[in-house]
This record gives structure tokens, C-alpha cells and sequence, in this order.
């Protein structure tokens, strides 16, 4: 079932058929999604939270599936993404709310005021928005959702080697931006 399952989605995905693909796709594979999340989550409220969020993440991304693996593999590679991001935001909320003890906690972040930091993000977000939308999407794709260079270049239609090389050239760019906008910053 399986393989017609997938050849099913494929063609409907060439089709440009997208709701018939996801339909097709969460009759399929969906339980098997729900089982892999409560896995991951363990709290039934959370794991339902973070299947939606899979779901939607799936939706949104649809139309970005390049055909270069399993749209299985894809899904659950969503999956484990949204889990790990629930387990990354779950922990930074027990951790402002106190609920962990000494042991726990790491050693805070920075002296800085917390007023500083969101003016640096937004100049960040200002040098990030100025990159290319390719460069933004390998950024994205592997900062924030920790993606491996594999699953970067499956959904970009590159090699892992090629978005590595490109990765490590965006970050150098993003630098000589940042230093440059200092340096504009400190002559003014």
C-alpha cells in the first residue's frame, strides 16, 4: 500500500493537485504520524497540539515537496521538527515560569538587558531579510528547524555539498553586513 500510496501522492502533487495529495496523504499516513509524535511528546494535550502544528506545517509546505524521497519520510521529518521545537518552547516556559530547579537551568544567557537584545534581533532580522530568498530559506531551513544538510537539499533541489558551501557563504555575507552596518553605526 505503501508504494501506490506514494506513487498516488506524486502524481497528484505533479497535477498540481495539492489537497488531493494531502488529503490521500494524512488518510495514509496520518495515524502513523499521530503514533510517531505521542512517541516523541508523550503528553496526549501536547502531542495533539503538535500533530496540528505538523499537519498545518505540512499544508504550508506541500507545494515545496521536490519528489526527492518518500513523502513519508518528508511528513515525519516534519514531525520530529515540530516535536523538537514543542520540547525547545515547552522547556523555555518551565524555565521563565521557574518550574525547574537549580540543576536544571542553565547559566543565564547574557547581563545584558533583555531591551538590548530585541534591538539587535530586529537589525538581525534587517540583514536576514536583506539576503536572497534561497539564502533565507537554507538558513531557515537549517538553523531554526535543524534540518540536516541531506533534507536541506532534497527540499531545495541541491546537493547537501552545494547547500553547505552556499551555507557557510551566506554566513560570511550576513557578517560583513553586521560589520558593516557597525561600522556605518559607529561613524555617524
Amino acid at each position: 500500500m505503501s508504494e501506490e500510496t506514494e506513487i498516488a501522492i506524486k502524481q497528484h502533487l505533479a497535477a498540481q493537485e495539492l489537497t488531493a495529495a494531502f488529503t490521500l496523504a494524512v488518510r495514509a499516513y496520518g495515524p502513523n504520524l499521530q503514533r510517531l509524535i505521542a512517541s516523541l511528546v508523550r503528553e496526549s494535550g501536547a502531542a495533539n497540539e503538535v500533530y496540528s502544528t505538523t499537519l498545518l506545517n505540512i499544508w504550508r509546505g506541500i507545494g515545496g515537496y521536490t519528489g526527492a524521497g518518500s513523502f513519508r519520510g518528508w511528513m515525519r521529518t516534519i514531525a520530529r521538527n515540530a516535536a523538537n521545537r514543542h520540547h525547545a518552547t515547552a522547556w523555555e516556559r518551565d524555565v521563565e515560569r521557574g518550574e525547574l530547579t537549580d540543576v536544571q537551568q542553565p547559566p543565564p544567557r547574557s547581563p545584558t538587558p533583555r531591551w538590548k537584545h530585541s534591538d539587535q534581533r530586529r537589525s538581525v532580522r534587517a540583514l536576514f531579510d536583506r539576503l536572497a530568498p534561497l539564502d533565507r530559506a537554507l538558513m531557515v531551513a537549517h538553523v531554526d528547524w535543524r534540518w540536516t544538510w541531506e533534507e536541506v537539499g532534497q527540499h531545495l533541489g541541491m546537493s547537501s555539498g552545494a547547500c553547505r558551501t552556499r551555507f557557510t557563504r551566506t554566513k560570511e555575507r550576513l557578517k560583513r553586513m553586521a560589520q558593516g552596518e557597525l561600522q556605518s553605526g559607529i561613524d555617524e
